[in-house]
């Protein structure tokens, strides 16, 4: 059992799309930070459900719906003591198009949206690090076993 939001950690969610061959990242932009792709998702808000907050947040960063299927990656990060949880999930209808971050207000954090092929993502900033090298080794079977890595903090 996933206690969401206790008094030491945060929960977020992340969808990995995966459509001919390629997943879905989308782009994020801060002002404190180096730019970075990641897979869509964010915080899981007060009384919901983990899969229904991935849900919302795919469809407010990407505009698709989608549906969580298995749970393939866990990924603690001690410093800011926030638990993410990546899902497979199947998109079933939309068009992919860059949407926005709620959960981070100011600058358009979000700036670009594709799908990119396993063999592109080496070259990019992607997050999170291991899912990403595991996907570039393996391709689809790494998601046979879920995963539960610690990063010290989500800058490492």
């Amino acid at each position: 059992m996933i206690f969401l939001r206790t008094k030491s950690h945060y929960a977020v969610v992340r969808g990995l799309l995966i459509r001919q061959g390629r997943v879905l990242l989308v782009k994020h932009e801060h002002k404190d930070r180096s730019s970075f792709w990641c897979l869509p998702g964010g915080l899981v808000e007060e009384g919901e459900t983990i899969k229904q907050a991935l849900v919302r947040e795919i469809k407010e960063e990407t505009h698709l719906d989608a549906v969580p299927d298995e749970l393939v990656f866990v990924q603690e990060f001690l410093k800011e003591k926030v638990l993410e949880l990546i899902f497979l999930c199947r998109v079933f209808s939309g068009e992919a198009k860059i949407g926005t971050d709620p959960d981070n207000p100011g600058q358009p954090v979000l700036t670009d949206l594709a799908w990119k092929f396993f063999e592109e993502l080496p070259v990019l900033n992607v997050k999170p690090n291991r899912l990403i090298q595991m996907l570039v080794d393996s391709g689809t079977d790494a998601l046979s076993l879920a995963q539960f890595t610690e990063v010290l903090s989500k800058d490492t």
